[in-house]
C-alpha cells in the first residue's frame, strides 16, 4: 500500500504543479475514506448562505468611479430655453452636424451588409478579417513595416479602444502620463483599472503643443504608456507633422509606447 501512494504522489509530481495534491488526501483516497468535509485545498467547506434579505454592494473598483463631464452634462438636460436657439459647446459628436454625417456610400454600405444577412450572428472578437485588412493597408506608410490583420483590433469606438489600451498595460504600481488639460475619461479609464495618472502640460501660448521637457520629466520606471489626444479635446489643437515628429522621438528616447486618440481625425 505504501509503495501504491508513493507512486502516485511521484507520477502527480511529474505531471506538474496543476495536479498536485495533499499527501493525506492520496492516502485516504488509497482507504476508500476521502473527507468530504473539506476542499482540496484542505480547508473546510463554506457555511449554507444564511441572508434573508437584499444587499447587493458595489465593486471597490466601481464605486469611487465619477465621469465629469457626464455629471455637468446630466445636470443641464431640460434646462434649455424653449424659445431660444442652443449653440452647444459641449457636443462631441460630430454626426450630430449635417456636414460631418457619413457620406451616402457609407450608409450604402452598412445597409447593404445589414440586408444581405450574413452579419446578425456572433462575429470574430478581433473583427472582421476583410476589414481589418482593409485598415492595415489604408494605415501602412512607406519606409516601414507593412501592417497585417494581426496589427489591426477592431473595437465599437474610441472609449472601447482606450479601455482597453489601459487595460493592456494596467501593471500592479504602473502610471500612464496624460496631457493637461484633457478629455476626462482618461482619468476614469486609469482610476478603474488602477493606474496613477501623471500629466504632462500643454503650451497654451504654442497651441498647445505638448510640453516635451513636461512630458520627459514627469516620466519614470513605473509609467507604461504616453497618451497624446491630436486633434485635441478640449483644446482643439491640430498638431504639426513636425511637432508630432519631436513627440514621437522623445517617447522613443523614453522606450514609452504611444496611445494615440486621433478619433476627431
Amino acid at each position: 500500500m505504501a509503495s501504491n501512494t508513493a507512486g502516485i504522489v511521484e507520477a502527480e509530481v511529474a505531471a506538474g504543479p496543476s495536479l498536485k495534491r495533499p499527501l493525506e488526501e492520496v492516502k485516504s483516497e488509497q482507504h476508500g475514506t476521502a473527507d468530504l468535509k473539506s476542499n482540496t485545498s484542505g480547508s473546510m467547506a463554506p457555511k449554507p448562505r444564511s441572508v434573508k434579505e437584499w444587499r447587493v454592494q458595489c465593486g471597490e473598483r466601481a464605486v469611487g468611479i465619477r465621469n465629469p463631464i457626464r455629471e455637468i452634462m446630466d445636470s443641464i438636460v431640460g434646462k434649455e430655453n424653449p424659445s431660444k436657439q442652443m449653440i452647444s459647446l459641449a457636443q462631441g459628436d460630430p454626426t450630430a452636424y449635417k456636414h460631418l454625417r457619413p457620406s451616402d456610400v457609407m450608409v450604402g454600405a452598412v445597409n447593404a451588409a445589414f440586408n444581405a444577412g450574413g452579419f446578425h450572428g456572433y462575429q470574430p472578437s478581433q473583427g472582421l478579417p476583410a476589414c481589418r485588412m482593409a485598415l492595415a493597408e489604408f494605415f501602412s506608410v512607406a519606409g516601414r513595416k507593412q501592417l497585417t490583420p494581426n496589427d489591426v483590433f477592431m473595437t465599437l469606438g474610441c472609449s472601447e479602444a482606450l479601455g482597453h489600451c489601459v487595460a493592456a498595460l494596467a501593471a500592479k504600481g504602473a502610471n500612464m502620463l496624460l496631457p493637461r488639460p484633457a478629455f476626462s475619461l482618461y482619468e476614469v479609464l486609469c482610476a478603474y483599472h488602477g493606474v496613477e495618472c501623471r500629466y504632462y502640460e500643454l503650451l497654451p501660448d504654442q497651441g498647445w503643443e505638448v510640453d516635451l521637457d513636461s512630458l520627459a520629466a514627469v516620466a519614470d520606471d513605473n509609467t507604461c504608456a504616453v497618451l497624446i489626444n491630436n486633434p485635441s479635446n478640449p483644446c482643439g489643437a491640430v498638431y504639426s507633422r513636425a511637432h508630432l515628429a519631436k513627440v514621437m522621438a522623445t517617447c522613443a528616447d523614453l522606450k514609452l509606447p504611444v496611445i494615440a486618440d486621433e478619433v476627431y481625425s
